[in-house]
């Protein structure tokens, strides 16, 4: 199996870093002077393994593709990896996961020459193809090919009469870690804080030098507090757009019902130019 992914950051932020500021200026923050925001919290990454092309579907020449379901922190650690799609081949799915287990999901030099090793990523669920076949790579696709994955979300998302798209689209990945005081404590670690005015809310950015996300965290003076929201920019492939994810722990009876009302309010927004397409090459070398 052939290295394919090394060297791929610089070309593959020829399409996709310039987009990482757009989530802040639709958010009213300011993106950081900083391509990302570096944390010394991370630990540095495990030494990544290729994948073992196994010797019977070798000798077969033998091909097949394995999708991992793979949760991960914010320091693109491996918390939780299953089969999500087998290659219908016991020993591929082996080897996809023996090997995915020690790929850094954050970006690093490791795997992708000039990432900005030892910055962050939003944490949640990632899906990864890992391919098996005599011209396959040897590791999964690069952090820049798998952010823009991760942008695309299945919805259909209308404009209005005058072009305006909703001023909530709901968020199809859901916040991690998965409470309030977990995800105060990763922010606290790994964000960068952002000046407000109001009160009882504190807003932080994190970002990986590809996509920049926007975290509102209401603790106190809130009918719906401690409340956590995420603003990230999102694509159905025509069109880019602010998606939010909230997550509500208020012990009000009405508290939670008042947050989701709360999500909803705001400006309708205007539709942006999605994210350019990576290299053919590239989405074909992947099967995407």
């Amino acid at each position: 199996m052939q290295i394919s992914t090394r060297n791929g950051w610089l070309a593959a932020c020829l399409w996709g870093c310039l987009w990482a500021g757009a989530a802040g200026a639709q958010s009213d923050v300011a993106p950081s002077d900083a391509a990302a925001s570096v944390s010394s919290a991370c630990p540095p990454p495990l030494e990544p393994s290729p994948v073992t092309y196994p010797e019977a579907a070798r000798i077969a020449k033998r091909r097949g593709k394995v999708i991992l379901r793979i949760d991960i922190d914010a320091c693109g650690r491996v918390l939780d990896l299953v089969v999500d799609k087998s290659a219908d081949n016991e020993a591929m799915d082996h080897e996809a996961v023996e090997a995915a287990k020690t790929w850094p999901y954050a970006p690093s030099e490791a795997l992708e020459e000039g990432a900005p090793t030892g910055t962050t990523v939003m944490p949640g669920r990632i899906y990864v193809p890992v391919m098996f076949g005599p011209d396959a790579p040897a590791y999964g696709p690069g952090f820049a090919l798998r952010q823009w994955k991760r942008l695309h979300v299945d919805a259909n998302v209308v404009a209005d009469e005058k072009g305006m798209l909703p001023a909530y689209i709901p968020d199809s990945e859901s916040i991690a870690p998965g409470t309030v005081t977990d995800v105060i404590a990763m922010l606290e670690a790994h964000g960068r804080r952002v000046p407000t005015d109001a009160a009882g809310m504190r807003r932080y950015e994190m970002s990986d030098g590809f996509l920049t996300t926007v975290w509102e965290v209401f603790e106190s003076g809130f009918v719906f507090a401690p409340a956590v929201v995420r603003t990230r920019l999102a694509t159905d492939g025509r069109q880019a757009f602010r998606v939010k994810a909230g997550l509500c722990e208020s012990k009000e009876p009405e508290g939670c019902a008042k947050f989701e009302q709360f999500l909803g309010e705001g400006q309708p927004q205007k539709p942006l130019e999605p994210p350019p397409r990576p290299p053919a090459d590239a989405l074909r070398h992947y099967g995407y």
